[in-house]
């Protein structure tokens, strides 16, 4: 392992895209080698705001439409980090540690999560399956009885709420807009 400074991953986004390589000037290629870079080691995991700032400028890719999708109207850079920041904020609040191991939760999974959501939703409807809408509509979610870590022994217990506290909204929106 690489025992040097690490590059920040917006450094390392930098350093490939100046490279100026066929295929690897922009978008969602030079973004999956940066996250290599990244989990051999050799660059920094990107701050959350980081990889809200990419999915903004990527507007037309998955992570963005996924915001989207589930509700958020992101016309602009501080809507896209709020966004982004709840949906962080909610998964590392309610996942238990032992999740958070398991799916390697991190701002690049968050952002691979957003992607599958406008992904599983054309493969759901495509199939004639149903659409995710229509199948959260389907799922009885009790939210008051929402147990951390039962989905450990229950495999139909989700591993977070599907609600969140109006109060830990405001707090992301907040420290969001102070980061501006």
């Amino acid at each position: 392992m690489h025992q040097g400074d690490h590059k920040s991953w917006t450094s390392a986004m930098g350093m490939m895209t100046a490279l100026n390589l066929l295929g690897f000037k922009t978008g969602l290629t030079v973004f999956q080698l940066v996250n290599s870079l990244v989990f051999l080691g050799l660059a920094k995991m990107p701050a959350s705001v980081e990889v809200a700032d990419w999915i903004f400028d990527h507007g037309t890719l998955g992570a963005y439409r996924g915001l989207q999708h589930l509700g958020f109207i992101c016309p602009d850079l501080g809507s896209v980090r709020s966004a982004y920041m709840i949906i962080y904020n909610h998964l590392h609040q309610f996942l238990t540690e032992d999740d958070k191991k398991i799916l390697g939760f991190s701002p690049i999974f968050v952002e691979h999560l957003l992607c599958k959501v406008v992904w599983w939703e054309s493969r759901l409807v495509e199939g004639k399956v149903c659409s995710l809408d229509k199948m959260a509509a389907s799922i009885d979610l009790p939210e008051e009885h929402w147990i951390s870590g039962k989905n450990k022994t229950d495999q139909l217990a989700f591993p977070f709420p599907f609600s969140s506290d109006p109060e830990e909204l405001k707090k992301t929106i907040t420290t969001i807009m102070k980061i501006q």
